[in-house]
């Protein structure tokens, strides 16, 4: 077992995480979208056209852009999701390395919106940092850009900097190896895409034994950790219900379940609609049927008049203006 990057905090919080039987995984929303970014950011580097984009994620990649374009000296090489490997056998993705003639930059894009904290403690880039050193022996500084946080920490990672790194890599690593069972260790956000969590007898036996005290009677620190075991309790779910239809989809058998057809409908066409309609509904009338998706006018607003998606969303606004309805819920997120 080598750990990739990515996985070394999991490696570092629930040591016997892989010992679990994997489930296949489907890209998450936001998983999807991140891929999307960095596809965007790569194009930015190699000079390629760029996939459609909203206002707000355009926004994100620009702020990322702006970050890392004062790094990309004249004579720099600028080397995009570039493949790299350690002596230890492991291998990771980076996302940019701009080659100057006398450092090294190494850049990872963190797109999603929860704090991933300060590039010093983060150990997938000090290993990024660890197989750039071993290839190039050149000063090497790490940077981590979460644009929609709207930060970029960064570190000079001198040789004792990436000495003590690989020490404490190799420390994780080696537990993680001889771990058994006994070591998984439920929690966030060990818990949150690990791939083994349907197979988990760990986490299945914590979710298992319910809260004393119910919700409406629970303490502040109780209602505390509810919500953590509610955070973890959904994706487990969640990941459960994906792998029974994953099983049933491929014919196999899951006692006391069977794959069933939900119907819906809707009308691709709204003008075809109203010609076969005509006879029976106005044009007013059929149009307090349909639902307008404000997103949908900017797009065509934009591919009408050939303008960004940005001024075509501020032309639509101010034309429509007090019509625009905002709606606001209220989510519970952690302080």
């Amino acid at each position: 077992m080598i750990p990739r990057p990515s996985e070394l905090f999991r490696h570092e919080l629930c040591p016997g995480w892989w010992l679990v039987p994997q489930s296949p995984q489907e890209d998450s929303p936001e998983a999807a979208e991140g891929k999307k970014l960095h596809r965007a950011m790569a194009a930015l580097v190699e000079k390629k056209p760029l996939e459609p984009l909203d206002d707000e994620q355009m926004a994100a990649v620009k702020w990322a852009w702006d970050e890392v374009q004062p790094l990309m000296v004249e004579g720099s090489e600028c080397l995009a999701e570039m493949k790299m490997h350690g002596k230890d056998g492991s291998s990771g993705t980076i996302d940019l390395v701009v080659l100057c003639h006398d450092c090294l930059h190494l850049i990872d894009y963190k797109f999603g919106r929860a704090d991933q904290g300060d590039v010093a403690g983060h150990l997938q880039l000090h290993q990024y940092g660890i197989y750039a050193c071993d290839r190039w022996n050149t000063h090497v500084t790490l940077h981590l850009i979460q644009p929609r946080l709207r930060s970029h920490s960064r570190i000079l990672a001198g040789q004792n900097v990436l000495e003590n790194a690989r020490a404490q890599i190799a420390g994780i690593v080696a537990k993680s190896q001889n771990a058994t069972i006994d070591d998984l260790n439920p929690g966030s956000p060990q818990c949150d895409y690990c791939p083994g969590k349907v197979n988990c007898p760990r986490l299945s036996k914590e979710l298992a034994v319910l809260p004393a005290n119910a919700p409406k009677i629970a303490t502040a620190e109780e209602m505390t950790s509810h919500m953590e075991l509610a955070a973890i309790a959904e994706k487990w779910a969640k990941a459960v219900k994906s792998e029974a239809k994953r099983r049933l989809m491929q014919g196999e058998e899951v006692p006391g379940y069977t794959l069933a057809s939900r119907k819906s409908s809707k009308i691709e066409s709204i003008g075809a609609a109203y010609a076969k309609l005509k006879e029976t509904l106005s044009r007013e009338d059929l149009l307090l049927c349909c639902s307008i998706s404000l997103p949908k006018i900017v797009e065509a607003v934009a591919k009408s008049k050939d303008i960004s998606n940005a001024k075509a969303r501020r032309e639509v606004e101010s034309t429509l203006g007090e019509i625009i309805v905002e709606e606001v819920s209220k989510v519970i997120k952690r302080a």
